[in-house]
């Protein structure tokens, strides 16, 4: 009896979720002059988003990976491009600087190219405190993201 609730659970959930989506993409961090390059996998439910990303940058001296969770809200939807607003936390490394953790707050869009395939944006700005003020900034990004 109990493993068949759980397993009704479970296939609730899944039924609930609107889509999981796997993306790829290029991003510019404008403060520090620098280029990278990302994967991210997500999960959508109506308005609500959460989003697991990794990314690294080259920089003069080495290289800065960050590992991002991402919340978002569908802030509107205007001819099927999608504006939400985000915020969350980084895990940064670095070889160059202090490793630690930043705050992330942003904007994003998404708009279909085809069925399962979209063009993504964002602008996100990194606030770090104490030693990790270093990684204060603003990056912008462009990718693709395929939806199941």
């Amino acid at each position: 009896m109990k493993k068949t609730l759980i397993g009704l659970a479970l296939l609730s959930t899944i039924g609930s979720a609107s889509a999981l989506d796997f993306g790829v993409g290029y991003s510019r961090d404008i403060s520090n002059d620098v280029n990278g390059v990302g994967i991210s996998v997500g999960e959508s439910w109506k308005n609500f988003s959460l989003t697991a990303s990794a990314e690294r940058f080259d920089v003069a001296g080495g290289n800065h990976d960050q590992v991002s969770l991402i919340g978002g809200y569908q802030l509107i939807k205007v001819a099927g491009v999608a504006i939400e607003g985000q915020f969350g936390a980084s895990y940064i490394t670095s070889d160059v600087a202090k490793d630690g953790l930043i705050g992330v707050v942003g904007l994003g869009a998404s708009m279909p190219l085809y069925r399962n395939i979209s063009v993504t944006s964002n602008v996100r700005r990194n606030i770090g405190s104490g030693d990790m003020k270093v990684h204060d900034g603003t990056t912008a990004g462009l990718g693709l993201k395929y939806s199941f």
